[in-house]
């Protein structure tokens, strides 16, 4: 494995580059989740501008880091930035609270594929759930402990799939039901268009991740920097694209859907695209875990000084068991872990960004601009954390 395990400026800009935008949730995934319970009901109509908008908005966040980067590129990432503009201490409590946050991911992703988009978009495979439960860790844990280079390389030809696919989707339904400029036009309530754009702004989150490789990228913090801002600004025009497919249908049919692109695409074309649709949206899934497995061994490593091999070991046997514990009541796994799971997210996030003015004091430089997106990032974590506990959002 140590032969395998990414070094210090060893990873190339392009395997960075899938795994950023796989981090992010991929296009397709973010597709599948693009609905009623991701940008809120009463915003579909304006589902395009919803979309634009928060991406846009998510632009603090990603400044904030940016901004980080220049201070701190290693593979400690949020742990790292925290250290630096708070101290151990608090780095310590960002990091742990952190790592929670996405263990707990690992182990509900996977049964939420399994049952949520494998067995409705392939019947077949229902009495079939117990086994992939397992045997869909035990493939990706192979696959990150014996050959994790190898696993850069599937994400980064999963990115290509998906933004292929998903601009394939959008043009047959263009084909077939016209163009829909009006979902890029406010519509309804003004404070409900205003949620639904920080409601979007949340499903980039996860694009933090390859943070925890900027000093294993060729290029360091500038790479980082540039592969940051271009990923998220391209996964957001690839699903405002799809914005035009999605608004092909009425909004009330929309909230209708459990799987918007799988059945958008039925519609308009047929099973053939549909059940690509489907399979790649689930690669594209089960490559956030990827992703999140990854993080998870570098800031293990950056914490508590034990070597990525072991860490790796350790978050393994912790997703594989965790998966097959599930087993005794999968279809509560998702209900109960993901309230902690996001809770613990954007409280993580949250202290990253309050920090971050911190570091400026620390370094005695005045600098209102950038104290003024730090508190907009910090405010949009914890307007997530108030929809992570009422609402339980489908994230």
């Amino acid at each position: 494995m140590s032969q395998e395990i990414v070094g210090q400026g060893t990873l190339p800009r392009a395997l960075f580059a899938g795994f950023a935008v796989s981090a992010i949730g991929g296009p397709l995934a973010l597709v599948t989740v693009v609905g009623p319970d991701a940008v809120g009901a009463g915003a579909l109509r304006s589902i395009g501008l919803v979309i634009l908008l928060g991406a846009l908005l998510f632009g603090a966040p990603v400044a904030v880091w940016c901004f980080y980067l220049r201070r701190s590129a290693t593979d400690g990432g949020l742990f790292a930035f925290t250290e630096i503009a708070a101290g151990h201490r608090v780095a310590m409590v960002q990091g742990g609270v952190w790592l929670v946050s996405y263990v707990l991911y690992l182990v509900y992703t996977v049964t939420q594929v399994v049952y949520d988009l494998l067995a409705p978009s392939f019947p077949a495979l229902t009495q079939h759930r117990g086994q992939l439960l397992v045997l869909l860790p035990l493939l990706m844990v192979a696959g990150l402990l014996l050959a994790e280079r190898l696993m850069f390389v599937l994400l980064a030809i999963s990115a290509v799939a998906q933004a292929g696919l998903l601009l394939i989707l959008t043009w047959v339904v263009w084909q077939g039901a016209g163009v829909h400029a009006s979902s890029f036009a406010p519509h309804g309530h003004s404070g409900t268009l205003a949620r639904g754009v920080a409601n979007t702004a949340l499903l980039f989150t996860c694009s933090s991740l390859p943070l925890f490789l900027a000093g294993s990228v060729v290029g360091g913090a500038i790479t980082a920097r540039r592969t940051l801002i271009g990923s998220v600004a391209g996964v957001a025009v690839l699903i405002a694209a799809a914005a035009f497919s999605l608004s092909a249908l009425a909004s009330s049919q929309l909230a209708t859907l459990g799987f918007p692109g799988r059945t958008v695409a039925e519609l308009y074309s047929g099973s053939t695209l549909a059940d690509a649709v489907a399979i790649v949206a689930v690669a594209s899934v089960l490559g956030i875990v990827v992703a999140e497995f990854i993080a998870i061994t570098r800031v293990g490593n950056a914490m508590f000084h034990v070597p990525v091999k072991r860490v790796a070991q350790i978050v393994a046997v912790i997703f594989v068991a965790g998966d097959v514990i599930s087993l005794v009541n999968p279809d509560k796994v998702y209900d109960d872990m993901i309230t902690p799971s996001l809770t613990a997210l954007y409280i993580s996030q949250a202290i990253v960004f309050a920090s971050y003015p911190l570091l400026l004091r620390k370094e005695g430089t005045r600098r209102p601009f950038q104290v003024a997106l730090a508190v907009v990032a910090t405010g949009l974590m914890l307007f997530g954390l108030e929809v992570a506990i009422s609402q339980q959002p489908y994230f």
